[in-house]
């Protein structure tokens, strides 16, 4: 079972792969998804129709939207068993500041200010907190 993408971040469209080779021609084709906090089970449904005892490769994608971050446990159920089972993290998105050379702007209209030329530097951590400093360096 792969998780895509395979570091997801809060904010992402967090899709599961599952594949296998199945011990006949009756693949899954219908997935159920339930989900209770960070606990999801996917319960695979297969067809009733003959089946062939044939091995037959198999890939599904299930797709879970948009995950808070924590650490989520995933169970696959076939037939009341689990067939398998993975543990991925969701983690928050971390935004770095960045600072450019050359970031000034002229205040020539303060009379404290004039003849300095200013950076603003700019960071954010979420989008509930935005920093600017000013650091003055003379013209």
């Amino acid at each position: 079972m792969d998780v895509i993408p395979e570091q997801p971040v809060e904010g992402d469209e967090v899709q599961l792969v599952l594949s296998a080779e199945w011990p006949d021609s009756c693949i899954p084709l219908t997935i159920r998804t339930f989900r209770l906090g960070s606990a999801i089970n996917l319960t695979l449904v297969a067809p009733r129709a003959p089946c062939v005892p044939v091995p037959t490769d198999w890939e599904r994608q299930v797709s879970l939207g948009e995950l808070d971050a924590a650490t989520y446990e995933v169970n696959v159920v076939f037939e009341g068993e689990s067939v398998g089972e993975r543990a991925f993290s969701v983690v928050e998105e971390i935004v770095e500041p960045v600072e450019e050379e050359n970031d000034y702007w002229e205040a020539p209209e303060d009379p404290d200010l004039s003849g300095r030329r200013h950076r603003v530097r700019t960071g954010r951590c979420g989008w509930q907190n935005l920093h600017l400093y000013r650091d003055s360096q003379p013209s």
